[in-house]
């Protein structure tokens, strides 16, 4: 009987783990990066997307240094503090189209993977209302 009580918890913990894991952001969402944060905003979609791709291929290390590169000039680093707000979904929230909160950003857009988000504070989210 305690092993059946234990196996029903332990199956209800992993279902609200892995659905834990999967949020869906609201297009507007303004974020601030955490204490040292360790997030990058990729110059281009493309890029987002290969490593992305890559690491849900999970594959030995050569096809993900060869697939998963960036040119370190196509990248932003992410400082303490800096804020970020979500403009456009890509690939089914994998990737965010983002725009960088900061009076001197070079570029109009960034783009976020979104595992990345874990690294930010939710400031507010843009409800609609229908």
């Amino acid at each position: 009987m305690i092993r059946i009580i234990f196996s029903i918890l332990l199956l209800f913990f992993s279902i609200n783990s892995n659905a834990e894991g999967k949020f869906n952001f609201e297009i507007g969402s303004e974020f601030e990066s955490k204490n040292f944060s360790s997030a990058v905003l990729y110059h281009y979609k493309n890029d987002a997307i290969r490593v992305d791709m890559s690491k849900d291929l999970l594959s030995d290390s050569d096809f993900f240094l060869h697939n998963a590169t960036v040119d370190a000039r196509d990248l932003y680093k992410i400082k303490k503090g800096e804020k970020i707000k979500l403009l456009e979904s890509i690939r089914e929230g994998k990737i965010y189209k983002v725009k960088l909160l900061k009076e001197n950003a070079r570029r109009s857009h960034y783009y976020l993977i979104s595992d990345n988000l874990t690294q930010f504070n939710l400031l507010n989210s843009d409800t609609q209302s229908s």
